[in-house]
């Protein structure tokens, strides 16, 4: 499946993908909405109950809502999630610009899952930037919660403006940096390569950090 042109819609999710064994190219182009409120994702992907999905793969494009950050508080409309993927065990996000959406940027299963997120932008979000198993070469910037939450991630940047959260928080951590405003820029078990800042915590905290 691909886009053959930009997608607006004024409320609810743009795009629901419902079955397993999905290939979406956004093909270069923007969904976007023009919501007064956050509601809805630019691309939902629908588990019901306890269904899972997999082999799902998104790329090549961008989604925009309209919130901003400004004086210390996330305002606007558009879209609530940019991608809702909390039901893929296994698949890819590759090359997706998210930016301006009400609750989170980029979110897929973790833990045993097979999920991937790889050179993505998140940009001003209120909640968590990107969830996913592994993240690698990524931004998640100007997030209301944790910027980059993956068992494993390198070559990524994370930056979290909420009260308790982190700019990145990993199992493994190679080559990232991250900062927050009251807990650790990164937290990590093994970490190789990083740094961090926090404005009232340490700047990096790792278990067995190296380089």
């Amino acid at each position: 499946y691909y886009l053959t042109g930009n997608l607006s819609v004024s409320s609810g999710n743009a795009i629901t993908i419902s079955t397993d064994d999905v290939a979406l190219d956004l093909n270069g182009f923007t969904i976007s909405s023009t919501a007064s409120s956050p509601t809805g994702a630019a691309i939902s992907v629908a588990g019901i109950g306890l269904t899972t999905r997999q082999n799902i793969h998104i790329s090549n494009g961008a989604i925009a809502g309209t919130v901003t950050y400004t004086n210390g508080g996330f305002s606007g409309g558009g879209f609530a999630e940019g991608i809702d993927g909390a039901s893929i065990v296994s698949g890819r996000i590759s090359r997706v610009n998210v930016s301006g959406v009400g609750d989170s940027g980029i979110t897929l299963s973790q833990g045993d899952a097979a999920t991937l997120v790889d050179s993505c932008t998140v940009r001003t979000v209120q909640g968590a930037g990107i969830v996913a198993n592994v993240v690698a070469n990524c931004s998640a910037t100007q997030c209301g919660l944790t910027g980059i939450t993956a068992d494993v991630m390198r070559n990524c940047t994370g930056d979290s403006l909420g009260e308790d959260n982190f700019g990145c928080y990993s199992t493994v951590a190679l080559g990232c940096y991250g900062s927050a405003i009251s807990n650790s820029g990164i937290s990590t078990t093994v970490a190789t390569g990083c740094s961090g800042y926090s404005a009232k915590a340490d700047g990096f905290f790792a278990v067995d950090a190296a380089g």
